[in-house]
């Protein structure tokens, strides 16, 4: 087909121009695209050997997803590990070995990996954000909240924490709280449906059951087909005693 048309040609030229790393990145994303992963890393390696330096972050975030890519979750932890040593301020390497980490259930090891990184880098905002996640995911809520917070006091435009820290506090049942962590997220990000319908999941849950409504149907009125949001309205409809009314939101 056209890639292996296109293989060709470059074999041809990588006799000629084996030194020229532009020529290697190439080939190696179309060997990729074979799903020739392993004869892509080694295209990767060696553009790194020939001063790929400028490129060295990109070509070691490549190399991490061929190992995905081949399931060897621990050869692409390795890599990016070893990336970030050189290149500690790098959030797509940080977020992508998070995402490793998270594949494989390794939480300990990753909060193990990003508290010794905080050690060394104090305000790495994202090393923060991906702690807290690591601590939600196995339940260490108060420690989740704390990482969040370091997070946003570093990045106090970061959506994603707030939203997260919220989901923590919802968990721990502090409604209260939730809604205003929801409601500070609102000058970061304009509120999307699922921040209205979280909203509104908390107000049933303190058994305000109006405002709760209000905010399910300002969340459909931003995203029609919200599923959770008309679950909710008929949910509160039926601890109103108004299940007939009910039934048509929930089915």
């Amino acid at each position: 087909g056209h890639l292996s048309r296109e293989l060709n040609r470059f074999k041809a030229l990588e006799r000629f121009e084996s030194t020229n790393e532009e020529v290697l990145l190439t080939m190696a994303s179309i060997y990729s695209q074979l799903r020739e992963h392993q004869k892509a890393i080694s295209l990767y390696r060696k553009a790194l050997e020939l001063g790929g330096e400028e490129y060295e972050e990109e070509i070691n975030l490549e190399i991490a997803l061929e190992y995905e890519n081949m399931d060897r979750f621990d050869k692409a932890i390795e890599t990016l590990q070893e990336a970030l040593s050189r290149k500690p301020d790098n959030e797509t390497l940080l977020y992508e070995l998070a995402y490793c980490f998270e594949a494989t259930d390794r939480y300990q090891e990753c909060i193990g990996y990003y508290k010794e990184f905080i050690a060394r880098h104090p305000f790495s905002f994202p090393a923060w954000y991906n702690l807290g996640n690591a601590y939600q995911k196995m339940e260490k809520l108060e420690e989740a909240i704390e990482a969040y917070d370091y997070c946003l006091a570093i990045q106090a435009d970061f959506a994603p924490a707030y939203y997260n820290k919220a989901h923590a506090l919802f968990k721990q049942e502090k409604y209260h709280d939730t809604i205003q962590v929801l409601e500070e997220s609102y000058s970061v990000e304009p509120p999307q449906a699922p921040v209205y319908c979280h909203i509104g999941e908390c107000f049933e849950k303190l058994g305000e059951y109006d405002k709760a409504l209000f905010y399910y149907r300002k969340s459909l009125s931003l995203d029609e087909s919200y599923a959770d949001s008309y679950l909710g309205i008929g949910m509160v409809m039926d601890l109103q005693g108004r299940t007939a009314e009910s039934i048509a939101f929930i089915l």
